[in-house]
């Protein structure tokens, strides 16, 4: 029997699926604002490329600082169902988890492009160098590990998802090469896990590792 000091309560968050939003900013036209034509297209991911844009003429990675936002309603969804006001989600705990991943993205993202030797990562530009602007969107999680003054259990089927957007410019003209948008969501376990930051942070880096061996792929 659990502890009444403990004060345990088991949430099995994955009842929120049904709860969710289901738009997606991948539903888009043929081409973006820019004109940029849709080189391929899957159910969750759209990539653009400018016509007779040659890559192999570049070298180098630049990167804009990520910015990131979370799912519109998702805060106000699941403030709603939580039993107590110490659960809900503050506007501190928001950026916490906004922090965590962020790092999480810089972290395994730039890792796994550290790993291909096909381009450098460098703070500065130059007419050898393409410019990446990332951001991620409609970002939600099914137990976003809040810290509370009681013990709180989330159990999940999984961590949660996400869409990034990346633009990949020229550096040195300005000029937008490429689009990728790309939505996925973590892996769906079998079985219950429970959703603490440990969890999220890793369940995470497995999607931010697959981002960016997409956009390798899109820019080799």
């Amino acid at each position: 029997m659990l502890s009444l000091q403990r004060q345990t309560i088991i949430l099995i968050a994955s009842l929120l699926l049904s709860t969710l939003p289901t738009a997606s900013i991948v539903a888009q036209t043929t081409t973006t604002d820019d004109g940029l034509p849709l080189q391929s297209e899957t159910k969750h991911e759209k990539t653009y490329v400018k016509q007779d844009v040659i890559f192999q003429n570049y070298k180098f990675l630049n990167f804009e600082e990520l910015t990131l936002e979370f799912k519109e309603n998702w805060i106000h969804d699941y403030n709603r169902d939580q039993r107590t006001l110490s659960s809900q989600l503050q506007d501190k705990d928001v950026e916490d988890i906004k922090g965590r991943l962020k790092k999480q993205f810089e972290t395994s993202f730039f890792e796994q492009l550290k790993a291909n030797d096909r381009y450098s990562l460098v703070q500065t530009k130059s007419a050898e160098t393409l410019l990446i602007k990332p951001s991620i969107v409609d970002l939600f999680l099914y137990g976003p590990d809040k810290q509370t003054a009681t013990s709180k259990i989330t159990m999940v089927h999984q961590a949660g998802g996400a869409t990034l957007v990346l633009e990949i410019y020229d550096a040195n003209s300005g000029e937008l090469l490429a689009k990728i948008i790309d939505e996925k969501k973590t892996f769906d376990h079998f079985d219950l896990q429970q959703a603490d930051r440990i969890f999220n942070n890793s369940e995470f880096s497995t999607v931010y590792r697959k981002w960016a061996r997409k956009l390798l792929e899109v820019i080799k």
